[in-house]
């Protein structure tokens, strides 16, 4: 398994609820298509909005949501524990996304 993706569609938005890859298939793109085939699916049921939750400080993936069109929306402190913040990230799929780039 090279990695996995746990999208859940709530009414007018998807939630990634989990978004893993293999340590040894990082950095070649496998997160990127995976959340590509979410946004993908999610604006074809309709979907206006995608969120995620990330680790503050998780450069890697900072960079690769802000690089797919997200934004920091809020902060939950403390949400993976004492001192450890998790960035709610969101991605306008009206405004973001075409559904022609899978």
């Amino acid at each position: 398994v090279v990695g996995y993706v746990c999208p859940w569609l709530i009414s007018d938005e998807v939630q990634i609820l989990r978004l893993a890859v293999a340590p040894s298939q990082r950095r070649r793109g496998a997160a990127a298509t995976l959340l590509r085939a979410v946004m993908d699916q999610a604006y074809d049921a309709g979907a206006h909005w995608l969120y995620l939750e990330v680790e503050e400080g998780n450069h890697p993936a900072e960079s690769l949501y802000q690089g797919m069109g997200f934004t920091i929306d809020a902060v939950r402190p403390d949400y993976y524990g004492r001192g450890r913040h998790a960035l709610v990230m969101v991605l306008d799929l009206d405004s973001e996304w075409n559904g022609d780039e899978v």
